[in-house]
């Protein structure tokens, strides 16, 4: 969410079209005037408080940022699951270009300058954690591959769609009139089976 807000610029100022203006990581907008005057809003820290603040008062939830109504905070998922699974690693060294809120009118303050690739690798340094880091961005996709197929729900569209495919043959055989030269068919074989098994 903060990479979707400000391009992760703890100083990222935006300007809205209502006059309002959003300020720092999680770009906390003015009509929040109290809880931006409780520390120091260019301070990660400090603004993540206030975004947690935000986020409690909309009941637990993330409507109060266009980037989530907008789905725009997905772009930054793969770099976020990267990074929250092993915070030591460099996960890139590009930072995205804040974004403009959509809908908000909001205008960056001073430009952006950062490159737009939210899915840049690890520049090659030669040093162990860089190529540590770029093989697991690479692989950074098995865990959610693997989570889907274990996941209770794949299972049980699969188990619905064969049954319903068997429903629907079942059917099909029925209103076709096969089924009486399958019965045919069977009891034949069967009659011939027994007789091998007489003799």
């Amino acid at each position: 969410m903060a990479f979707a807000e400000s391009g992760g610029r703890p100083e990222a100022v935006n300007r809205n079209t209502n006059g309002s203006t959003d300020h720092g990581l999680w770009q906390i907008n003015t009509i929040h005037g109290s809880l931006l005057n409780q520390g120091n809003r260019n301070n990660p820290a400090d603004n993540a408080k206030m975004a947690y603040t935000v986020w409690q008062r909309a009941g637990g939830k993330w409507t109060p940022w266009a980037t989530y109504n907008n789905q725009r905070y997905r772009t930054f998922l793969p770099q976020a699951t990267l990074a929250a699974g092993n915070p030591t690693l460099p996960t890139t060294t590009t930072q995205p270009t804040p974004q403009t809120p959509a809908g908000t009118g909001a205008t960056p303050v001073g430009g952006a300058t950062a490159p737009t690739d939210p899915n840049a690798v690890p520049a090659a340094s030669g040093g162990i954690l860089d190529s540590l880091g770029s093989l697991a961005q690479s692989f950074g996709a098995i865990p959610k591959i693997i989570g889907t197929l274990l996941s209770g729900g794949l299972w049980l569209r699969v188990g619905a769609f064969i049954a319903g495919g068997i429903l629907i043959l079942l059917s099909l055989i029925r209103l076709s009139g096969a089924e009486t030269a399958i019965k045919s068919t069977v009891k034949n074989a069967v009659a011939v089976g027994t007789k091998g098994i007489i003799k």
